[in-house]
């Protein structure tokens, strides 16, 4: 038998699973079944199973469509409903209303969703309302799952103003801030339902659910160092620039990335330097890419930054592959077998792609090492899942092109001849443990005619960027 799936569980710092539970999860993988009624089993409370389900709600769109955000812009569903004629809204009258919301939230919130029923693509109005709802309920001793319902609402109407080409510095803070409330709530919100039904087996499908969601919250949650560690980097660095306050629209990335094209990364906008509006948005995009209810705006940011450049594609890819490793982390947790296999399948073709592209490249930086990282990465986390000849074809392939690293390696310190050493040790491991896999060092897995035809990006909105 090979070696166990060793992805690195999520932390349960709220959950912590007995012998019953593990058994839940082996019975039924794949979870709750969306169709379940309330009130259809004569042993359960039905109040009971609506917290239970209410709870389960995580902001993960691919598990639940009330957390698809649409773009104003494009959304022919919200027209003015306003009186003919009316004036703009001023940028003065903005201001007003933003410190009105420091101040009195909550009869602001009531003047904000009066004007968006004027201005119903007027993003900042959509920002401004999930921040009088997130200070509305930050000090309320209200109902935990009214505040939870409550900051529901506010992390839709901040994904919205994002989406809807908001991108700023300040409203990606007040994203965050929002966001990681929200979900700390909703931790609550689960511990007090789970213990409602933590030893009463009627409620098993419906336990079972709240389990894969308190891993979910979980593991959406530990993003939160990361997101704040690449705010502190951008306050310092807008701070000591011309770029305090930028507006990141997305013909201004668009513009910034045909000017690198045409070999003239130092060219001026009216939001700064073209090679640093790129590196910045690149750095947000890349964070954002494990914020799933923010998917829409990822794929929209990976759109503007598509480019011919060999570098900004290996970013590119890089964003892409640390999405999908994060969607395979909530395929591990949710114990779903056909989505680990097609997410691992998709995560080291389209590296594998990219790694038949740059063959010979010198490595300098680490995105220029993420493709062989990723690979193996990959290969190691998923190895299981396969029938032994693939397992071999992936082993093989991610061996030898860890071994060219050593004669890649451009960096000072040799650094990622080190990390490709510390890998192919691991893959070692993998070939120790299991007598079935044997390494293949006849084919070259970046010779053209091995290309894998799902190497390209499958989402259609970023298959431009690469």
């Amino acid at each position: 038998m090979g070696k166990k799936l060793t992805v690195k569980e999520p932390k349960k710092k709220h959950l912590k699973l007995r012998g019953d539970q593990q058994s839940l999860l082996a019975a039924n993988p794949q979870g709750l079944n969306k169709n379940y009624q309330i009130g259809q089993h004569r042993f359960r409370d039905q109040e009971t199973e609506r917290k239970l389900l209410d709870a389960a709600n995580v902001p993960v769109p691919k598990l639940d469509v009330m957390w698809q955000v649409k773009d104003l812009l494009k959304d022919k569903s919200r027209k003015k409903k306003g009186l003919i004629g009316r004036s703009e809204l001023t940028e003065k009258k903005l201001v007003q209303l933003k410190e009105q919301a420091e101040k009195t939230p909550g009869s602001t919130r009531m003047e904000v969703q009066n004007l968006i029923k004027s201005f119903p693509k007027k993003r900042d109005l959509y920002m401004l309302s999930a921040l009088c709802t997130h200070r509305m309920l930050r000090h309320t001793k209200g109902e935990l799952s009214n505040i939870v319902s409550g900051l529901r609402m506010a992390v839709l109407d901040a994904s919205t103003a994002l989406l809807s080409d908001g991108l700023t510095l300040n409203n990606l803070r007040h994203f965050f801030e929002i966001y990681f409330a929200y979900l700390e709530k909703l931790q609550r919100l689960q511990q007090r339902a789970y213990d409602l039904v933590r030893n009463d087996q009627a409620y098993g499908a419906l336990r079972l659910n709240l389990i894969y969601a308190m891993q979910i919250t979980d593991l959406l949650k530990e993003k939160q160092k990361g997101c704040n560690a690449m705010l502190g980097y951008l306050t310092e660095k807008f701070n000591k620039s011309s770029m305090a306050n930028t507006h990141f629209d997305f013909l201004t990335i668009k513009k910034a990335v045909d000017y690198i094209n045409g070999g003239m990364p130092m060219k001026k906008l009216a939001q700064g330097q073209a090679d640093k509006i790129v590196e910045y948005v690149a750095g947000i995009t890349n964070t954002l890419a494990k914020i799933p209810v923010l998917d829409p705006l990822v794929n929209e940011l990976m759109k503007a930054l598509a480019s011919t450049k060999i570098n900004m594609r290996m970013q590119q890819v890089a964003i892409f592959s640390s999405r999908l490793f994060f969607e395979f982390k909530i395929a591990v947790t949710m114990h779903d077998i056909d989505t680990m296999k097609k997410l691992a399948k998709r995560i080291y073709s389209v590296n594998l792609k990219m790694l038949k592209t740059v063959r010979n490249r010198s490595i300098r930086h680490a995105s220029e090492f993420d493709p062989y990282l990723n690979l193996a990465l990959i290969t190691e986390f998923s190895l299981n899942l396969y029938k032994p000849t693939e397992r071999n074809k992936m082993v093989s392939a991610a061996m030898k092109v860890l071994e060219r690293v050593a004669l890649l390696d451009g960096s000072d310190d040799r650094r990622f001849m080190q990390m490709s050493d510390e890998l192919m040790s691991r893959l070692d491991g993998l070939l120790d443990a299991d007598p079935n896999l044997k390494l293949d060092m006849e084919s070259d897995p970046l010779a053209d005619e091995d290309l894998d035809t799902e190497g390209r990006l499958e989402n259609s909105e970023s298959q431009e960027a690469v």
